[in-house]
């Protein structure tokens, strides 16, 4: 996820990095950890040391794939619902104050 991140920031603004940095290096880290995910998944049972597929092989990694898309669905709804409150995300209490990584100070 913070391999389409890294293209989502450089998208708005290059800051002089190359195509590589950009976009290349981060889409094929995205790739390839999304290829080693997948074959964790078809493998947990393995890991678990079980000899066959169970309903425990597929509730662990659900416990940390469900609230990972319940956070990006709550932050989508936030953003359309109340954007104010998604720009103080990650601020603090003292958000309105705060500098935005994005912005560029003189």
């Amino acid at each position: 996820v913070v391999s389409l991140a890294v293209i989502g920031f450089f998208r708005k603004n290059k800051h002089g990095a190359g195509i590589w940095t950009r976009v290349i290096a981060p889409g094929l880290g995205f790739l390839l950890l999304a290829a080693v995910f997948v074959l964790i998944v078809i493998n947990f049972n393995v890991l678990l040391g079980q000899n066959d597929t169970n309903l425990l092989t597929f509730i662990l990694p659900a416990a940390i794939i469900v609230p990972g898309l319940v956070g990006v669905v709550w932050a989508f709804r936030l953003r359309r619902s109340r954007p104010a409150v998604y720009q103080r995300i990650g601020h603090g209490e003292e958000g309105s104050t705060a500098i935005h990584l994005g912005d560029e100070e003189d």
